[in-house]
């Protein structure tokens, strides 16, 4: 090589080695800000955006008391890289965390590093208001299990009790065992006991509730048995052995009433479902049309409904003939129109659980995507729909911290259960969850001495006040629980 060719080499080399550090100044780490920037002691999956420049894909995050090396509690489930100036960390805060300030470390595979001091705080689950810790409402006499299935803007709780056989209750300060109808007392064989659930609760002063009863009835072993199911409804002071009238002469069920009291849900003589309008004293079903829901080439062949509101909004699911898939829809009792909720890409089908009353000409829609085409998916995720009234026209989000959601309320607040992993044996499960806009996932604590927790349904009161009830296991019994939220 000749001197002028060394000259040049050595030349470009030092070019280059004078160009890395000045590369490396623009593509140094920051770390400026986390939202939310706390959680409580016993916080699980909550996602905080941590933002800041100079990510890659490649980013670790750690949260470490602040001025160490110490995690403190928080451990850091999943990293979502947004971009170059955002990650989304979902971390777990223990019941026992160190209550100090944290900084925040993001770590680069090519081993750039920054560090954000003080940016988040653990504060101790001492100080969360009571109201999250769910209130254990207990059993019927003589029973080991509960579940509570509805709550209206009164803070009363209707579900069923049971052990050897199943009661309805109705809960409002103390639990009260519903009566069953008159047609099931007196049809034989009277050795032959029904279950009967409530599953649904209006509001006002004078509250309305639904369910239904059912039984089964086997001449041998080896025979066929005959089963029965009739939606029933109960009107008077639920406290003190109410009327309890079947809804209809045709088998099927009740599933929910709006809070009005005047129209109830189900599933009765085909179609997608039925609803039941109180007219003159008596109550009325119609059949919704298994062909209100448009979709070129799709043939649907039952389906049921879940929920309704004041303004006649229904929402339930239809299954499709030709390979038995579920679809979520939205229907209009007033227009008679209906329309299957949008499914985000990447699943498959659908299910709407629970409406909210019409706000701004639009309501919220609660329920849960499936991304396979079975039943026993494990990998079900929550969704928000919000439905333009004028033009049935809907949006969504998925609740990704929560595996389904069955309550909403008018404003679009959204309980559901949180799964911490499918089949998991021992320790937390799931846990139930609010999830607000605002403020990202909250759990909802269960009862004193319980560990797993699921939300059933939510209402929000006149005073602001939110009401969510499902189910808590305490020593490997589950009871009813209610939780309040100001």
């Amino acid at each position: 090589m000749n001197a002028w060719k060394r000259i040049t080499l050595t030349c470009l080399s030092l070019l280059v080695l004078g160009l890395v550090p000045f590369g490396a100044a623009f593509a140094q780490v920051r770390v400026t800000a986390a939202v939310p920037s706390s959680a409580y002691q016993g916080t699980i999956s909550l996602d905080v955006i941590v933002s800041g420049s100079g990510f890659d894909k490649t980013a670790k995050v750690q949260y470490l008391v602040s001025g160490t090396a110490d995690p403190g509690g928080i451990a850091v489930r999943n990293v979502k890289f947004n971009g170059s100036k955002e990650l989304v960390t979902t971390i777990d805060v223990a019941d026992t965390a160190t209550l100090a300030s944290f900084d925040i470390v993001v770590t680069l595979d090519s081993g750039r590093k920054g560090k954000g001091t003080t940016l988040f705080s653990v504060t101790s689950r001492s100080s969360k208001p009571d109201a999250y810790v769910g209130q254990n409402l207990g059993t019927l006499p003589g029973d080991k299990y509960s579940d509570a299935w509805d709550v209206n803007a009164n803070g009363h709780v209707v579900g069923r009790s049971y052990i050897s056989s199943v009661k309805a209750f109705y809960w409002s300060g103390t639990m009260y065992q519903l009566p069953m109808s008159p047609d099931s007392r007196n049809t034989p064989p009277f050795t032959v006991g029904w279950d009967v659930e409530a599953t649904g609760i209006s509001g006002g002063p004078t509250e309305v509730a639904v369910g239904y009863e059912n039984r089964s009835v086997c001449e041998s072993r080896t025979a066929p048995c005959d089963d029965a199911q009739y939606p029933i409804v109960w009107e008077g002071d639920l406290s003190k052995s109410p009327d309890a009238v079947r809804l209809d002469v045709a088998e099927g069920s009740a599933m929910g009433i709006n809070q009005a009291g005047i129209i109830a849900v189900g599933a009765c003589g085909g179609g997608a479902g039925a609803f039941w309008e109180k007219l003159s004293g008596t109550w009325i079903r119609n059949n919704i049309s298994l062909t209100a829901f448009e979709c070129e080439a799709c043939d649907y062949d039952w389906g049921a409904a879940w929920d309704v509101n004041d303004a006649g909004i229904v929402v339930g699911l239809v299954s499709r003939t030709s390979d038995y898939l579920q679809f979520a829809y939205v229907y209009d009792t007033r227009s008679v129109r209906g329309r299957i909720l949008p499914i985000p890409a990447g699943y498959l089908q659908s299910n709407a659980y629970a409406v909210g009353n019409v706000t701004d000409g639009k309501v919220h829609i609660a329920g849960v995507v499936r991304p396979c085409s079975d039943g026993n998916c494990a990998a079900n995720r929550a969704i928000r729909w919000t439905v333009n009234m004028n033009t049935l026209d809907a949006s969504s989000e998925i609740l990704d911290q929560l595996a389904w959601a069955q309550g909403v309320t008018d404003q679009g607040l959204v309980a559901g259960t949180h799964n911490a992993k499918a089949f998991r044996r021992g320790n937390i499960v799931q846990t139930a969850m609010l999830w607000r806009e605002s403020a990202g996932y909250t759990p909802l604590m269960p009862a004193s001495g319980g560990s797993d927790s699921s939300s059933r349904s939510m209402a929000a009161g006149n005073d602001g006040t939110v009401y969510v009830v499902g189910e808590t296991n305490s020593r490997g019994a589950w009871t009813a629980v209610r939780w309040v939220i100001p």
